[in-house]
């Protein structure tokens, strides 16, 4: 920990003082060598390019930087420090904040290091941990320690501290193209993204699901750069209905790429479940954490330390077919009172009562009438009230996914990474690309079925057998495995947090526990699990 002054401290690996001036910084910049030569022309490395872009232009350069970035810069003579993070959560940037004081990092564990205490459960973040796998805001699970949303900046000078958005995805101007001009140009911005990345990286991997996104990335790289490239898959030992491995298998033959299968056991599983949080700072529940932590460890193990994926393709490209089936909760004039009140039907509609945003994003759990069951002594906010848009239908829906579901990936691969030394790529989740996918009328993106774009662009690199594969998603036998092994302890555990705080109903728990043995709301189950995992840890 570097103390810059006696309110201020940070926790970074990396910095560059020029003067009396120091930035702190984590960061994946894509496009520093143009910012270099034709901004900066004397900067010698990332640090410096920063500081200068940051004393030309003052916040307005963060507009300028195409990649992943969490950083801090100190002015010393004027006693101010400055620092931002990007627009998707790829790098976060965290800061404990009591009576004026401030530490800075972008980790978690690292502050909590710094403070030399535990501090107290903030159960305020359970509210939106239930609804998204993790939390949203500005909240952490602990009381202090917060963080910037993405696209964000804060400025902290004379003790007075403000956040601002730099870039915040909206009030972004629908454009009406027709559909082969949207589909070259989709694939124009996917390829310099693409080109971005790889000029970055040195003996890059890529992962291969054997899905559309995933192939798609390996082919374009394929046109792109020819030879031979590394393509690594997960695959069970058991329960077969979720092992996607020869459908990678039969995508990597097509690539002519060097195949890598990877199995994951239930020992291998319950490892890392055991370790969970020596990888993450806080909860966080999406089930493809454990699998995805397997995968990347053994792909360091093979020697490689970057690796391209498919993700944010779903997002771009309106590829889950949830989407479809909650537009007609947009465009009807339905009833709630025609639905079970646990049910997702029922609070999309409570929320369009209310005004609120419909979609909760592809991860949402818990709805509010479950949260209302599960929770005693516990007063329930709307945690999608802060993501109201001017965005209507399918336009809105991916603005949501980009904000809640995809900081959900990038919080997961972000500390996978980071554990297992091994940085993530990911061309889909380009900001240009972002933005204009987000700026596609629905009837440009939307013609017959799920990634219409998509699809359209991979006829010229991929057959239609991996085009028009039916999507699984990166699942696992996560619950089957949990089940297997502790049984109705899990019910113990995730009451074991009342022996502190009376915070769940028991009689719920036990009804979601029956629910999980049958192969429903196995989801709830393991969110709960997770989150009382990390609280006996920590306080019990």
């Amino acid at each position: 920990m570097k103390t810059l002054c006696e309110n201020l401290n940070v926790i970074f690996d990396k910095f560059v003082t020029l003067g009396n001036t120091t930035i702190f910084f984590d960061e994946d910049i894509y496009n520093k060598q143009f910012l270099g030569d034709k901004i900066c022309g004397n900067a010698k490395n990332s640090g410096e390019i920063l500081l200068q872009l940051y004393e030309k232009y003052g916040s307005d350069f963060l507009s300028q930087l195409n990649g992943n970035f969490a950083f801090l810069i100190y002015d010393k003579d004027a006693n101010l420090a400055f620092g931002a993070n990007d627009t998707l959560g790829a790098k976060q940037l965290f800061y404990y904040k009591k009576s004026g004081k401030f530490i800075f990092s972008t980790s978690i564990k690292s502050i909590l290091s710094a403070l030399n205490h535990t501090p107290s459960p903030n159960l305020k973040a359970l509210d939106s941990y239930l609804s998204f796998m993790k939390t949203t805001s500005y909240e952490t699970f602990y009381e202090g320690i917060f963080c910037l949303n993405g696209g964000e900046y804060f400025r902290l000078e004379n003790g007075k501290f403000e956040i601002n958005s730099f870039e915040n995805l909206r009030g972004i101007d629908e454009i009406n193209l027709d559909f082969e001009t949207a589909s070259k140009k989709a694939l124009d911005l996917l390829a310099k993204s693409l080109n971005l990345r790889v000029a970055s990286s040195q003996n890059p991997c890529f992962l291969l699901s054997g899905g559309i996104d995933s192939s798609m990335i390996c082919a374009l790289y394929k046109q792109i750069y020819g030879g031979k490239f590394d393509t690594f898959s997960l695959g069970f030992d058991e329960f077969k209905n979720y092992d996607e491995s020869a459908a990678a298998l039969e995508s990597s033959r097509f690539l002519d790429s060097n195949y890598h299968q990877i199995t994951l056991n239930k020992s291998d599983f319950l490892d890392i479940l055991d370790n969970f949080f020596e990888i993450f700072d806080e909860p966080i529940a999406d089930s493809a954490c454990l699998p995805l932590y397997h995968l990347s460890k053994k792909i360091t193990q093979n020697g490689f330390c970057e690796a391209f994926s498919g993700e944010g393709g779903d997002e771009c490209f309106l590829g889950y077919r949830l989407y479809f089936r909650v537009l007609e909760f947009y465009q009807k004039n339905l009833s709630k009172q025609d639905y079970p009140p646990i049910s997702k039907d029922y609070e999309y509609l409570r929320r369009k009562e209310l005004g609120l945003p419909i979609y909760g994003s592809f991860g949402e759990v818990f709805t509010h009438f479950s949260k209302s069951h599960l929770l005693k002594n516990y007063a329930l906010g709307e945690p999608l009230s802060e993501y109201k848009n001017d965005y209507t239908n399918l336009r809105q829906m991916s603005y949501i996914d980009f904000k809640i579901w995809t900081g959900v990936a990038m919080s997961k691969t972000r500390q996978i990474g980071v554990k297992n030394a091994l940085n993530f790529k990911t061309p889909f989740l380009d900001l240009d690309l972002v933005k204009f996918s987000l700026s596609l009328a629905d009837s440009t993106k939307y013609q017959h079925s799920t990634k219409d774009i998509l699809k359209f662009i991979a006829k010229d690199f991929l057959p239609k057998e991996i085009i028009e594969r039916k999507k699984k998603g990166f699942s696992s036998p996560f619950m089957e495995w949990i089940l297997a092994e502790f049984g109705k302890t899990i019910i113990d555990e995730i009451l074991s947090v009342n022996k502190l705080i009376p915070l769940f109903d028991e009689e719920f728990v036990k009804i979601l526990y029956q629910k999980a043995t049958q192969g429903r709301f196995k989801q709830h189950l393991y969110s709960l699990f997770i989150f009382a995992k990390w609280f006996k840890k920590n306080y019990i």
